[in-house]
């Protein structure tokens, strides 16, 4: 049922679009629910299994969506659906639900709609870069499409209604997904997230891990409400708060450059190294290799590699990736074994 999305990465992987260098991509994601069944968690089984037949009538009759496929996730495996959480095509909320649930997915994976999360539809769009507006529009324009085959819960007062307070108004969340290794390796990143909560209203959370972590130096930034502003307001403010993390970053990093730049050529030269030699790689190891690298070609130490080799490698280094396109389950050292031969084989 996953094999072409096995085989194929997804678009937003590309290394395009604007501020790649820092912003690895942005996503959107607006949540709605049918207005006349409760939401998931209060729903019955055939209540959740209308939502699911309704919401995949609507996928097939949008013409921007042909092409796509819907996978309910109680039709598969463990690894299956870690699968889907890997390639950031569900949450893990999602994941671990019960019953009728499911994404209808787009060919290139730029698009894919919830079922039965929290609401009854998450619809989110993934784009390269940081393009907030651009993600906006495609999201806005699929809730036209999709807003006149289903009739949503809405109140004159508040806007849209959704299982999560936090959501309720335009449903709308905007992600932009940072990869901010000066910041991290000059100590700064608990107080911009400190400021960022503070003077923006606004979460900074750590992509693979807490934030304190730092694991892969990717971090989130997000809207935390949406009630009592519009749409554009939350990404007109998203986007000048996003502007000055990257512009902080391009800083931190002119200072690293500045003040030894042997320090970062001995960082991205011992990861080339690892990654061209290693026999065995746990995932937190090539995750950390990939940040090394990643930043090596965003300052011009690295060259013969590109940005898309980097995210492609972060999704397809992942357990339930590796156990797919294996064809059976792993333990862990062979996990590492098979990690270390695509590290190997891709930096060749």
């Amino acid at each position: 049922m996953l094999e072409t999305l096995v085989d194929k990465f997804a678009l937003w992987l590309g290394s395009g679009g604007p501020e790649a260098d820092v912003v690895v991509s942005t996503r959107g994601v607006l949540a709605r629910n049918l207005s006349d069944l409760p939401f998931p968690d209060t729903c019955s089984d055939d209540e959740r299994r209308t939502v699911e037949e309704r919401v995949l009538t609507a996928c097939e009759d949008i013409e921007v969506l042909a092409g796509g496929q819907y996978l309910p996730l109680q039709e598969l495996d463990e690894c299956e659906v870690q699968f889907l959480v890997e390639a950031r095509l569900v949450t893990r909320e999602l994941a671990d639900g019960d019953g009728a649930r499911g994404v209808y997915v787009t060919e290139d994976q730029s698009v894919s709609v919830m079922v039965n999360e929290a609401d009854h539809i998450h619809v989110q769009v993934t784009d390269a870069g940081l393009c907030l507006s651009e993600a906006w529009e495609k999201l806005s324009a699929l809730d036209e499409l999709f807003s006149t085959r289903l009739d949503f819960a809405y109140d004159d007062r508040y806007g849209y209604l959704t299982a999560d307070l936090a959501r309720v108004g335009s449903g709308l969340k905007m992600t932009p997904e940072l990869h901010l290794p000066a910041l991290g390796a000059t100590q700064r990143i608990m107080a911009l997230a400190q400021h960022v909560c503070d003077e923006h209203n606004l979460a900074f959370e750590g992509c693979l891990g807490p934030l304190h972590a730092g694991i892969g130096d990717l971090y989130a930034l997000y809207n935390r409400t949406t009630l009592g502003r519009s749409e554009e307001e939350l990404v007109y403010e998203l986007r000048e708060a996003a502007s000055r993390v990257v512009a902080m970053e391009k800083d931190a990093r002119g200072e690293l450059l500045q003040e030894g730049p042997r320090g970062l050529e001995d960082r991205v030269g011992r990861a080339l190294g690892t990654a061209r030699s290693a026999r065995l790689l746990e995932l937190d190891e090539s995750v950390a290799l990939l940040s090394s690298l990643r930043l090596g070609i965003e300052l011009g130490l690295l060259e013969g590699y590109s940005l898309q080799l980097i995210n492609e490698l972060l999704i397809a280094s992942q357990p339930a990736h590796i156990e797919l396109k294996k064809g059976q389950a792993c333990d862990e050292v062979t996990l590492s074994v098979e990690r270390a031969d695509l590290f190997r084989a891709r930096f060749a």
